[in-house]
């Protein structure tokens, strides 16, 4: 799986910095930042240290533009076809930011990719720049789980409590 995220691997040294997580306890943690010329880029592995299993892997490219985004999106898709990745069917997401949601299943792996525009100017909650999110982890459970949290803007909070006194 680290070879088809293109995540370098657990071990500290470089950009790399890793730690031991206490509950659950054997579960190590390693992130990894660079900048680019297009923004930058981050990733995260977390591994159980007595097994050697990868539980979770992530990889985010921060970027200053949407052909950026869009063409890392696009690269990451062939990547993942030729690493032999089977296309999942993902359940569309009611997010105005979201631009594309794809997920590929390996033989014991999944990989699901989001890309996120950047928010409106004015709004106070979300990034700046375009993102391109890429996570993998043990198939179970749904294929493209929706993990995604999307703080709600003053007006929608003065809208929902409206709605939550008239009843």
């Amino acid at each position: 799986m680290l070879r088809e995220m293109g995540v370098s691997g657990p071990l500290e040294g470089g950009n790399r910095t890793c730690r031991d997580q206490t509950t659950p306890p054997l579960v190590r943690h390693c992130f990894a930042n660079r900048a680019t010329a297009g923004g930058d880029e981050r990733e995260s592995v977390s591994f159980d240290r007595r097994t050697k299993e990868i539980l979770f892997l992530s990889r985010r490219w921060s970027l200053r533009d949407s052909a950026r985004a869009m063409q890392t999106a696009d690269s990451v898709e062939g990547a993942m076809a030729r690493h032999g990745g089977r296309p999942i069917a993902c359940v569309p997401v009611q997010d105005d930011k979201l631009r594309r949601l794809e997920g590929w299943r390996f033989t014991s792996q999944k990989v699901v990719m989001y890309v996120d525009a950047p928010v409106a100017p004015g709004e106070v909650h979300g990034s700046r720049e375009w993102n391109v999110y890429l996570s993998g982890g043990p198939l179970g459970g749904r294929d493209c789980e929706q993990y995604r949290v999307r703080l709600m803007t003053p007006r929608e909070i003065i809208a929902a409590m409206a709605r939550w006194f008239e009843r």
